[in-house]
This record gives structure tokens, sequence and C-alpha cells, in this order.
């Protein structure tokens, strides 16, 4: 039983408030765009230099993720992903598939603040396939597919890839 009312990951992660970093604790509203706006030139933006540093998020890679193909679909078919659980899903998927689990951030930009301006990362897990392409495997909720477009997140991998 966790108190403070986070779901459990059947593998044992239990998510917190705290997985989710702001550029700025005074910007913490509104809708996410992924990739952000200007990707990616928004790389070079000195608030999102300063997320991805190593003084926050200690960035090693940061790169879009691909949708999974129906191929990839085909071989997870029969796993409960859920869309609240990224941690279970990745873990999931390596066991069925042998596609190596990444554990790093969905960096999002905040669409009502100026360009560049102000930007959160949401504490994630995703796979890699063999040929090193970045596959997220968790079910996205309601609305987002049209949010996000083609691509998924922009995803950060952290330097050590621990948490």
């Amino acid at each position: 039983f966790d108190p403070t009312g986070a779901m459990a990951s059947p593998h044992g992660y239990w998510p917190n408030p705290s997985d989710v970093v702001f550029s700025d604790e005074s910007k913490r509203e509104g809708p996410l765009l992924s990739p952000p706006r200007d990707w990616p030139a928004s790389f070079a933006t000195p608030t999102l230099k300063k997320l991805l540093g190593k003084h926050r998020l200690a960035g090693k890679r940061c790169r879009l993720t691909a949708l999974p193909s129906e191929e990839d679909l085909e071989q997870v078919r029969a796993l409960d992903l859920s869309a609240e659980d990224s941690f279970g899903n990745a873990v999931l998927v390596m066991e069925r598939t042998g596609f190596a689990v990444i554990k790093g951030y969905a960096v999002f930009e905040l669409e009502q603040y100026a360009k560049g301006e102000a930007f959160c990362a949401h504490m994630r897990w995703w796979n890699s396939k063999a040929s090193g392409v970045w596959v997220d495997f968790t079910p996205r909720p309601d609305g987002m597919d049209s949010v996000r477009g083609e691509c998924d997140s922009r995803f950060l991998r952290r330097v050590n890839g621990d948490f």
C-alpha cells in the first residue's frame, strides 16, 4: 500500500509527483507539446539546455521515439499494457521481445508560454530494439495521438540510466 496514492508498477516502481521536473517551478500549467516547437533547433534554447544539462536531468541522449510498427505490435499484442504504467510496460515488452529497457524522461514544451520559455520532463521507461531504434509501447491516453502527431515524444536518457 502506498499512502500517497501513487500507482504501483507490478515491477516494483512507484511513480510519484517528483517524477515530473519543470524548467521553471512557477510555470507548471498548460497543454503539452511534443516534440517542442522548432525541434531540433529548440535544443539551443537556454531554458531547455539548462533542464537537460548535468545539474538537472543529466541527459545523455535525446531523440524522437518511433510509434510501434505493426510488426512490433504483433509481438506484444497478448500483453496487458497500461497507459498509466510505462515502467511495467517496458519490462513486459523486454521479457517478451528482448528489447532493452531505456530509463529516462519524456520532454514536453508547455504550449501556453512563449516558444522556448517553459518545459517539463516526465520520468518514463521505453524500449530499444536491437537496431538501436527507441520504441514506446505504452498506449497513449485518449486524445494524445493527435497532439503528438507521427512521433511519440522527445525522450531523454539519463547518463547512468538509473533513478
